[in-house]
């Protein structure tokens, strides 16, 4: 059963959105946004990695972006490099609008963006 916990308070900021994921009370994921005015941008995502290729990260970014609505949030960004998930968010419908050699060193860095209205 996957269930899903939403707690503002965790980094003491009214801006925070922190999503939990638990699978018989274990920890599967969870995902971190800060909202600034109408836009969001998603600090971190992690699936444990039993949990891996089952929608845990899914299922997470989409309960991010429900609340997000209700809370006025029209659009959302995010940073990833090319050996963690860029494929992944463009799924989702996140579409890369910056590239960035080297960062890290030897590697690209992606901006994407999702207009969520």
């Amino acid at each position: 059963v996957l269930q899903f916990e939403q707690n503002h308070s965790i980094l003491k900021k009214n801006d925070d959105l922190v999503i939990v994921a638990l699978v018989d009370d274990l920890f599967a994921g969870g995902v971190h946004g800060e909202i600034k005015k109408d836009s969001m941008y998603v600090n971190l995502l992690v699936v444990n990695e039993s949990y891996r290729g089952k929608k845990v990260g899914t299922n997470l970014m989409q309960k991010l972006e429900e609340i997000a609505k209700t809370k006025g949030v029209v659009q959302i960004d995010l940073g990833t490099t090319q050996f963690q998930a860029r494929q992944f968010y463009e799924k989702l419908g996140y579409k890369v609008i910056m590239t960035r050699n080297d960062f890290p060193k030897g590697f690209f860095c992606y901006t994407l963006i999702k207009d969520i209205t």
